[in-house]
């Protein structure tokens, strides 16, 4: 990881305090070990957790605000063009909670985008999970004898 700010990429309860941390959720990386890291949490519940690193990801402040800490929770000013960045998003697709990478993103990945749109789409990611959802109808199948 590397960074000195994190957010979290998954909603998820710590083990240590059994406390919710919802994904997007902002914090200060206190100490970092190969698995994880200890962090302090911009969340009115949350102090100091460990959270391990396949359920975070770097986090830069903002550049086109000043953030505000209101009732201990990290926000950007009214107006600021990069608010969205923090925006926890429900795909329109799948339902699947993402954080967005674009400004209008609508859906959690390429392949829900293009299934959501009605696209035809021949990328390899798109043919890879066709593939796959292939490869599982096929086991339904021989799962009920067809």
């Amino acid at each position: 990881m590397s960074k000195e700010y994190i957010r979290t990429t998954v909603d998820g309860i710590n083990a240590m305090v059994g406390k919710a941390i919802p994904l997007g959720t902002r914090g200060i990386v206190l100490e970092e070990t190969a698995d994880g890291c200890f962090v302090e949490f911009n969340h009115p519940q949350l102090k100091h957790v460990w959270i391990s690193s396949n359920q975070c990801e770097p986090w830069e402040p903002c550049h086109s605000c000043e953030l505000l800490r209101i009732n201990g929770v990290v926000t950007h000013e009214i107006g600021c063009p990069d608010a969205w960045r923090d925006e926890v998003r429900e795909c329109k697709n799948c339902g699947q909670k993402f954080l967005p990478e674009e400004r209008y993103q609508e859906c959690c990945s390429h392949s829900c985008t293009v299934s959501y749109e009605g696209i035809d789409c021949n990328c390899e990611e798109c043919s890879a999970e066709a593939e796959h959802i292939n490869q599982l109808a096929e086991r339904e199948g021989e799962y009920h004898g067809e």
